[in-house]
C-alpha cells in the first residue's frame, strides 16, 4: 500500500469495500429476517 505522506490518501478499492460491506449487511439482514420467519 502506498502512501504519499498524508493519511487521507483516496483508496482506490474503496468503492468496492462499501459494496462489500453493503452486501454483508444485505445477507445478515436476510439471515436474520429468515430465522424469525422459520
Amino acid at each position: 500500500m502506498m502512501r504519499n505522506g498524508s493519511g487521507s490518501i483516496q483508496d482506490p478499492l474503496q468503492p468496492l469495500r462499501r459494496i462489500e460491506w453493503f452486501v454483508i449487511a444485505y445477507r445478515m439482514c436476510h439471515w436474520i429476517c429468515f430465522l424469525c420467519i422459520e
